[in-house]
């Protein structure tokens, strides 16, 4: 797959992740691209939502973004495509690829609780797909703080998990924190900010902010 990731497929998976995280749940993203990186599925983390449509999973700990964007295909399996996530992929949504025969899994952010849960190993007569992490995206900082501040929002700033990414990523803290109080959560998510509101004032708890924000 050359000129990956496209501005399209970063953008769609990109707003999946806010949608996700503006709706109250984790803020993850996913899409899948067929070989000429046309997007034929997409998902976001519902785990929280109390509703789903025909093709969406939610208010379930299943309803991961990856699986969602799977699922949204109707059950029909991608040989050749390419899942795109922005966050590193769990055991579940590696092995819901591999059911789906998608070939290969691309990921923005770091999860210290997923990285290197699973690689491109044969077993049997499956075969699970390959896994890169896109360490050049301009947007994997965003795509590994949507989370972190979804959980000190849901679970206070002691939870589990944020105790997990104090231990691999420190650095990432007070940024999350801000971040946190810029977009205060309610019952009913976080409203009245913009993705494009969001993306700048994500940009702004960094001290090296880059004169220009990343494309999308």
């Amino acid at each position: 797959m050359n000129d990956f990731p496209s501005d399209e497929t970063l953008r769609q998976v990109l707003r999946r992740a806010w949608t996700s995280f503006a709706a109250g749940n984790h803020g993850i993203g996913a899409v899948v691209v067929d070989s000429d990186m046309t997007v034929v599925g997409s998902g976001r983390n519902q785990i929280f939502d109390t509703r789903g449509g025909s093709l969406t999973l939610s208010g379930s700990p299943l309803a991961h973004a990856e699986i969602n964007a799977l699922y949204s295909l109707g059950g029909v399996r991608a040989p050749g495509c390419t899942l795109v996530t922005s966050l590193a992929p769990c055991p579940l949504c590696v092995g819901a690829a591999a059911v789906f025969r998608i070939s290969d899994i691309r990921y923005l952010g770091h999860d210290p609780s997923c990285d290197g849960a699973a690689a491109g190993t044969a077993s049997g007569s499956w075969r699970l797909p390959r896994i890169t992490h896109e360490a050049d995206s301009s947007w994997s900082l965003w795509c590994e703080v949507l989370p972190m501040v979804s959980s000190v929002q849901r679970h206070g700033r002691d939870s589990i998990l944020l105790r997990s990414y104090e231990l691999s990523r420190p650095d990432l803290l007070e940024a999350v924190h801000r971040f946190a109080d810029m977009c205060p959560l309610d019952s009913k998510g976080v409203r009245g900010i913009s993705f494009e509101e969001a993306r700048a004032a994500f940009w702004s708890t960094f001290s090296d902010t880059p004169a220009t924000l990343p494309r999308v």
